[in-house]
């Protein structure tokens, strides 16, 4: 069953195939590469097993076979649970079981850009014991540490939330890779200007429920998947339609410097506690930012998850001890959400690294009223300065694109 696959979700013969991440290991020696397919449909029950990889052939768009002959380079050679782990199970959002096989081999070539051909089979044991043999064929798969020329946008998770006679919506992320998308900070505006089915029937685009109007998507470095930015859109298309023929559209994306206002930094906001930072960008914009104060995260975590007083976003969360003024609140007022995700550096211009960044936003007027707590592994010193984004119309820049042919299911 062919399936091309670039961070995309591919449905053949009732079987979906997504080529999930690609990861890299070893030494310079010897490096293997590792990569993790998930294998969903109506074919596949909760109940199945599926047998290791067997009759593997894997080439690189330069020719070279990298399929291991010194060893097997699995782990164990056990069958495959029938899905994955509840947190996993949870964030792919499935309502069916997810296989996952994971494929190893050795490195591609320098000059390699993508899998050409990754072709295996397995074998599926259904619950009353009965077999079958599937070959599975990918092509084109990505390598996430080489970036396309041009942009690439592909529906990396199709999901259907609401389905009635005549309609269903569907939850739409869409994945940007390659070209002008690793050097920017990430993507303001989307717009849509057309949207179809397979039989040329129009859709409906809107936004998942509890966004905002101007909604920014930073840049991540997601593992095995190299730099991208991520949107989610609601479709609704008729409810007998198999799948959206064409979308396309244009994204601003956001590349902030001192020129352009986009990119503000303050090196002594510490000694001006509770006044706000001066700067152009932020009067025009009517943005008022102030430090307030050095924290303990772990306490003020404690008091407003138990108070429930605002609306929290805590990304990541490690333990952290309870009476330590390591971070730093900020107070932010962006009635147009210009303001991004701050960055800070000591004197001499080194990163500090962000362990935790705390969000408490009003849920009564969450475009003027928030507050952003930065926890870092040890207090920051006197001399830290602070670099904010800040969304002004010369740092954005327009790119078009399209995506074609991805299933509704």
């Amino acid at each position: 069953m062919p399936a091309p696959a670039q961070l995309s979700e591919t449905i053949i013969d009732g079987i979906r195939l997504e080529a999930r991440a690609i990861y890299v290991s070893g030494d310079s020696r010897d490096l293997d590469c590792t990569l993790s397919v998930l294998l969903t449909g109506d074919k596949l029950e909760e109940s199945s097993r599926l047998s290791p990889v067997r009759d593997l052939r894997v080439l690189d768009d330069t020719g070279a076979n990298l399929v291991r002959t010194n060893r097997r380079g699995t782990f164990g050679g056990e069958s495959l649970p029938g899905r994955t782990d509840d947190l996993e199970w949870l964030m792919l959002g499935r309502t069916q079981p997810v296989f996952r096989v994971s494929i190893y081999f050795r490195k591609p070539a320098e000059k390699a850009k993508v899998l050409r051909l990754v072709e295996w089979e397995t074998e599926v044991e259904s619950s009353n014991a009965a077999s079958r043999v599937l070959k599975l064929r990918l092509e084109n798969v990505r390598l996430p540490w080489v970036d396309p020329p041009r942009v690439q946008v592909v529906a990396t998770l199709v999901r259907k939330e609401i389905l009635d006679s005549n309609s269903a919506q569907y939850r739409v992320r869409l994945t940007f890779a390659g070209g002008p998308v690793p050097g920017s900070t990430g993507m303001r505006g989307l717009r849509i200007h057309k949207a179809e089915t397979e039989a040329g029937r129009p859709v409906i685009i809107s936004r998942p429920k509890y966004t905002q109007h101007e909604e920014f998507s930073l840049m991540h470095n997601f593992a095995g998947t190299g730099w991208t930015i991520q949107r989610d859109i609601m479709i609704t298309a008729p409810s007998d339609a198999k799948s959206v023929r064409i979308l396309s559209a244009e994204a601003d994306l956001f590349f902030p410097t001192k020129s352009n206002g986009g990119r503000l930094e303050f090196d002594t906001f510490l000694g001006a506690m509770g006044q706000p930072l001066e700067s152009s960008s932020f009067a025009r914009n009517g943005i008022q930012v102030k430090f307030l104060s050095h924290e303990s995260f772990e306490s003020r975590r404690r008091t407003e998850v138990t108070n429930r007083v605002r609306m929290i976003t805590i990304l990541p969360s490690p333990p952290l001890q309870g009476n330590r003024p390591d971070s730093l609140l900020f107070s932010i007022t962006d009635p147009d959400l210009r303001v991004c995700d701050f960055s800070f550096q000591d004197g001499d211009g080194k990163p500090l690294p962000i362990l935790t960044r705390m969000t408490e936003i009003d849920p009564f007027s969450p475009r003027s009223n928030r507050w952003y707590l930065y926890t870092f592994k040890e207090p920051p010193p006197l001399n830290t300065g602070v670099m904010i984004p800040v969304i002004t119309q010369a740092s954005l820049e327009r790119i078009p694109f399209a995506v074609e042919s991805f299933a509704l299911r």
